[in-house]
């Protein structure tokens, strides 16, 4: 089955996901969150991707916030504002995602009270992997990483997790977002 709704922020609070009693007591397979506002102070759109089948995958896509530049000739290119924005697409790569990406190397723990706490890294773990393009003119930043079943307790569920990545405890900021989720519900 699936569940889709939209989410926002109330003042400085973080958003509150309403979880329907089915969907949080149900087998949660994956859970989509589609940024709608990004984050002006990282210049992008955060979506994510939590798939809980026998391992939870994280992946993270990093959108630009500016609107892609339509050269209509080859000297548009050369103007600056596609200079501009293949820039910002750099900053996203190599600054933006791995300052993520190590942030939640050191908050994602917190969910597991007895797993040791990392130390704060600037640059993420080994376990993430960037993720290619899915086209010529895909101009998402993509990672992911797989954690076992058992890196969580077991009382910490997929609708947990979410909890966690969109509170102000965890590295991203979320004003609105679009959230989907497909579960099975429990017979």
């Amino acid at each position: 089955m699936e569940f889709r709704t939209k989410v926002v922020a109330a003042d400085l609070q973080p958003p509150r996901i309403d979880w329907p009693v089915p969907v949080r007591w149900g087998g949660v397979r994956r859970v989509t969150i589609t940024d709608e506002e990004g984050y002006d102070g990282r210049g992008c759109f955060t979506d994510l991707d939590l798939s809980a089948l026998d391992r939870y995958t994280l992946s993270i896509a990093l959108r630009p916030l500016e609107p892609v530049p339509s050269p209509a000739c080859h000297d548009d290119m050369f103007d600056g504002q596609w200079e501009r924005f293949t820039y910002r697409l750099g900053e996203l790569r190599y600054r933006t995602m791995p300052s993520y990406l190590g942030g939640l190397d050191y908050t994602l723990p917190a969910l597991n009270p007895s797993a040791p706490r990392l130390l704060a890294e600037p640059l993420p773990s080994e376990a993430w992997r960037y993720l290619p393009s899915e086209g010529h003119f895909d101009y998402r930043v993509r990672a992911s990483r797989s954690f076992p079943k058992d890196f969580f307790p077991p009382e910490v569920s997929a609708p947990d997790i979410v909890d966690f990545l969109v509170s102000h405890e965890c590295v991203f900021s979320y004003s609105s977002f679009s959230l989907t989720v497909e579960y099975d519900p429990r017979s």
